[in-house]
């Protein structure tokens, strides 16, 4: 009786596993979904957002989500694996921000990353940078950025 149920799970665990990659079902990620100030898109390509310099290294990016509708301005996040190490993008953005008149602080370095967050008006934006751990990058950026209306 134990073994039945043992492959039984098993094999309700392999037909879910099937059913996130058949196109079309409805064990796939969603385009969109929440409403109101709620509502997110995802994001399959990057998208550039106003006053904030798109990082010049090699990058990839990995996904990201958008919020349109978030009261005081839309908020956005994408994430990156990068081909330079946490240090070298977290100074990159730095300087980068800073000539953007960006006015920003470092985050005390921990062991999952190095951060850095920055504000123009009532705008902000917050860049981490973390080891990778994907063969041919050393860093997953992450950026989140909360535009102001």
């Amino acid at each position: 009786m134990l073994a039945q149920k043992k492959m039984a799970f098993a094999l309700i665990v392999a037909l879910g596993c099937i059913f996130q990659f058949i196109p079309g079902s409805n064990a796939q990620h969603s385009e969109s979904g929440g409403k109101g100030e709620g509502f997110w898109q995802l994001l399959k390509a990057p998208i550039t957002v106003p006053e904030v310099p798109s990082y010049t290294g090699q990058t990839f990016f990995v996904g990201g989500l958008m919020y349109p509708n978030k009261k005081g301005g839309p908020t956005v996040s994408m994430h990156y694996r990068v081909r330079e190490t946490p240090d070298q993008v977290i100074e990159w953005y730095e300087e980068a921000l800073k000539a953007y008149k960006w006015v920003g602080r470092k985050s005390p370095v921990t062991n999952k990353g190095r951060s850095y967050e920055a504000s123009k008006g009532n705008s902000s934006v917050t860049i981490s940078a973390s080891e990778c751990n994907v063969q041919g990058f050393r860093t997953d950026l992450r950026m989140s950025c909360k535009i102001a209306r």
